[in-house]
């Protein structure tokens, strides 16, 4: 139930993706990667989530992953209007960003 939740929301937010180029992709899979590296990474024993502000249920986490993912691309579409140059440099370096998060989750199980 817990992953088709995350699986069905991450997917929700990649089809807005679709559509778009690069930058916006970035920080969609970026966000995925981190969500679901987390997700993993809270399977095991002696974890914990140290972001206070993503709750303790995969729900809060989820909810709030989301709202954040939808304000970065918010951000990066508003910024391209002005400045497509600063829009990539941002929607690649959050994706980047992410996806170093996302491989630090994903080795705190070898930490042990």
């Amino acid at each position: 139930m817990k992953r088709a939740l995350i699986t069905a929301a991450m997917l929700a937010l990649a089809s807005e993706a679709s559509a778009q180029k690069g930058p916006i992709t970035s920080v969609i899979a970026g966000n995925v990667a981190d969500m679901i590296s987390t997700e993993m990474a809270l399977q095991r024993p002696g974890t914990r989530e140290a972001n206070p502000i993503m709750g303790d249920t995969m729900q809060q986490r989820l909810i709030v992953k989301s709202i954040g993912t939808a304000a970065q691309v918010w951000a990066v579409k508003v910024l391209h209007r002005k400045n497509p140059k600063a829009a990539k440099i941002v929607g690649y370096s959050i994706g980047a960003a992410l996806g170093s998060i996302a491989v630090w989750n994903l080795q705190q199980g070898d930490r042990r």
